[in-house]
């Protein structure tokens, strides 16, 4: 049974009465103003997460076409929105430019005075208007909602002031979030402007005066390959997998990382078992620049495997436990990965011969090893737990747009 009040509510309007259910088509309007005279230079596109964004400031190379007299103008308080992305939040009001273009293929709209435009734009962010658009899309594999469907659509609203209320909560919340992702860029490139100058020698701490050397990986350790693979073979024993993705999304790697579950022999458990200290590799990527990702074993990980899809590097000598990590975050190290890997154009592989052959540069003193990463693990801390910061965030605005609106 539908019902016409939301789940929660504010207080000043518990007595404000049922919410009513329109069809968009009644309230609404598509704008279709086209910039004939070419005079409007302002080329806009939106992303999901900014809005509306100048195509000069976000493509590296224009997009746009020359000739913009078909493109669409759409002023300030306006909304867009691709129709073949909407289901993933492609649309916005423009608020920053009084006015701009955007490309033929987006729909330009307009809320009359019954419809808050920030009220709408945060509606469509439900899970009721995302399992009530399916019905509408057009097309096969890549569905759209063309505008004449999207009319077609019903929806449940307020008076106009509770409108603007929840608007300015989501408002809010939105502009909470936004700074916490612009704390977090901040700090990510804080940590790389760090990590160029503590990881090569540039700058260095204070009472360390020891030469620094330059090391191939081949002399830091044993590099292996030969993991496990994913088949659960009768008779042998069950494991943990440690996969290419742990290794990929991870830094750091203990007893809770790894939850893939697949079979071993005796042999295979005892050659590619995961002590403290060990580290890990993505020998290969789709792309050249997104290969050898690298993680660090922080303890012994129990009845765990590493898979065929990465390598091992067991150091011979050694090296601090959170260096060991840090050690690859350079460019040198980066480049010569990418410079040595081989491939078709479908995929690109660093084989052992030539991971033997990248060299580092390091410092000889643990104890300096110990206060660069000691530096860098408290940033990443600082890191880790603003994106915790931004997920909570996140998550309280799902479940405020599944109780405040219907």
């Amino acid at each position: 049974m539908k019902t016409n009040t939301p789940k929660l509510r504010f207080p000043e309007f518990k007595n404000s009465g049922d919410w009513k259910e329109v069809k968009i088509g009644n309230i609404m309007i598509e704008v279709n103003e086209r910039n004939n005279d070419e005079k409007i230079d302002t080329i806009l596109s939106i992303s999901n997460d900014l809005g509306f964004i100048k195509q000069d400031d976000y493509f590296e190379k224009r997009v746009a076409s020359k000739d913009t007299s078909n493109y669409k103008i759409v002023r300030k308080g306006q909304l867009a929105y691709n129709p073949s992305r909407i289901n993933v939040g492609s649309i916005a009001i423009l608020e920053k430019y009084d006015v701009g273009i955007v490309s033929p293929m987006y729909i330009v709209i307009e809320c009359n005075k019954s419809l808050n435009n920030y009220f709408f734009k945060y509606w469509i962010q439900t899970d009721s208007f995302k399992k009530n658009m399916y019905q509408f899309l057009s097309g096969g594999v890549r569905s759209s909602l063309p505008y004449k469907n999207l009319i077609q659509i019903f929806i449940r609203i307020p008076n106009i002031e509770e409108q603007i209320k929840i608007a300015n909560c989501f408002s809010s919340l939105d502009k909470l979030i936004e700074l916490e992702k612009e704390k977090l860029n901040k700090l990510q490139e804080h940590k790389k402007g760090l990590m160029q100058q503590f990881l090569t020698g540039k700058k260095r701490f204070p009472g360390f005066n020891d030469e620094w050397k330059t090391v191939k990986l081949g002399e830091i350790g044993n590099i292996t390959s030969a993991g496990v693979d994913k088949k659960h073979i009768e008779n042998e024993k069950m494991v943990y997998l440690l996969n290419y993705m742990d290794v990929y999304r991870y830094n750091f790697l203990n007893n809770n990382t790894t939850k893939y579950e697949t079979t071993a022999s005796e042999k295979k458990i005892k050659q590619c078992d995961i002590k403290k200290g060990d580290i890990f590799i993505t020998p290969s990527s789709e792309i050249p620049n997104d290969i050898a990702h690298t993680a660090v074993a922080l303890e012994n990980i129990q009845n765990t495997v590493y898979s065929y899809h990465i390598m091992r590097i067991r150091p011979k000598n050694k090296i601090d436990l959170y260096y060991s990590k840090y050690m690859f975050e350079t460019d040198k190290f980066y480049k010569q990965a990418y410079s040595l890997c081989a491939g078709s154009g479908q995929r690109y592989v660093l084989s052992i011969k030539d991971m033997k052959e990248i060299e580092l540069f390091i410092p000889a003193s643990l104890e300096e090893q110990k206060a660069i990463a000691n530096t860098l693990k408290s940033l990443d801390d600082y890191i880790e737990n603003t994106c915790k910061k931004i997920e909570k965030l996140d998550e309280h605005k799902k479940g405020l747009l599944q109780k405040l609106f219907i």
